[in-house]
């Protein structure tokens, strides 16, 4: 089986990129796709170097060419990476419900123990409402666990949630891991593709962003906004299941 990025790449179609808004708090891509102007996003990676670089010169680049680029990539060329991928791949809207992140992970991991990857906005009111939950992260705030920490409590996890960043900095695939075969794995956050293919890789449910109203959330990218306002812009959060409609 070929690597979740190969996969992905594969499932591209042909278009071209036409614009990057390289934001302080998120990253968009619009391509250009038979016609159809679409935009992705993914969370910004900025390295300290990138300390206040705005936009990328993408006029003229294949999707492809782009979408490739995060083999290597680290920062922000990385996260315009995922980006031009999320704003590539084929839709499938009849795949898609309408159910947020927080929403599946309380049908899920009631009473059952949940590790997750990345401290997600809902963590303190989630807690009560699952059997147990840690969670790691690379710089822990009061009740997280280090993300070095991963291989001591993946492994005896019964639902994972990993958070789409993982799959900028291109550590998805070493989580997925360390995860037992057992577990429920939820892959969340804008920057999450949202494609069939990464269903082959162990995730069982993906829970990402479509951009509906480019503009408006272009602006609110390159404003700073936090996601809220970058959802309020014009962003509608959809799920996908591994065992749902084909």
């Amino acid at each position: 089986m070929p690597d979740l990025l190969t996969a992905i790449l594969a499932s591209l179609p042909e278009g071209v990129a036409v614009q990057a808004v390289l934001g302080r708090r998120w990253t968009a891509s619009v391509v250009e796709i038979q016609g159809e102007r679409r935009c992705g996003l993914a969370a910004s990676w900025r390295l300290p170097e990138e300390e206040g670089q705005e936009a990328a010169e993408v006029d003229g680049r294949t999707v492809h060419s782009l979408a490739a680029e995060l083999r290597r990539a680290r920062g922000l060329r990385a996260s315009l990476a995922v980006a031009t991928i999320n704003a590539a791949l084929p839709r499938i809207p009849g795949r898609w419900r309408d159910e947020k992140v927080e929403q599946v992970i309380r049908c899920r991991g009631a009473g059952r123990s949940v590790v997750m990857v990345g401290h997600f906005p809902f963590v303190d009111e989630l807690r009560p409402q699952v059997g147990s939950l840690a969670v790691l992260e690379e710089r822990p705030r009061p009740g997280d666990l280090p993300s070095s920490a991963a291989a001591d409590v993946l492994p005896e996890a019964e639902v994972v949630v990993i958070t789409g960043m993982a799959f900028v900095n291109q550590t998805l695939e070493g989580l997925l891991r360390l995860c037992s075969p057992r577990a429920h794995i939820i892959l969340a956050g804008p920057s999450t593709p949202l494609s069939p293919v990464v269903f082959d890789h162990g995730v069982h449910e993906l829970c990402g962003a479509i951009v509906r109203d480019v503009e408006a959330v272009l602006r609110a990218v390159a404003e700073g906004e936090g996601f809220h306002g970058v959802h309020q812009a014009g962003v509608e959060l959809v799920t996908i299941s591994a065992d749902g409609p084909a």
